[in-house]
């Protein structure tokens, strides 16, 4: 089975400095385009179907609302997802499309 590696570049829809995030809806939007992307694009549909729908669990029980630095977000993502698969990185990318 060939390994896809899923680098998951997104410019958060967040501002590039830290700026206070209304009610945690910036940051919930940020994880829900991540859960959306993986599973779009994850070599494993059942796999990536559960790896989404847990992200969007957290998301919607307010585990990232706190984040209001992209960098910062994008660093948590990375750490919570790396262990269901270590060719997961999240970046944040101010130039990049918004989430």
């Amino acid at each position: 089975m060939k390994l896809r590696a899923l680098i998951l570049a997104a410019a958060l829809a967040m501002p590039g400095d830290p700026a206070p995030a209304q009610d945690g809806a910036r940051p919930r939007a940020v994880v829900e385009a991540i859960a959306e992307r993986i599973r779009d694009q994850y070599f494993s549909i059942e796999r990536g179907d559960a790896i989404a729908d847990a992200l969007e669990a957290e998301a919607a029980a307010g585990r990232y609302d706190a984040f209001t630095d992209p960098r910062d977000l994008a660093a948590e993502l990375s750490a919570r997802l790396r262990p269901e698969d270590a060719h997961f990185v999240v970046l944040h990318d101010p130039a990049g499309p918004a989430a």
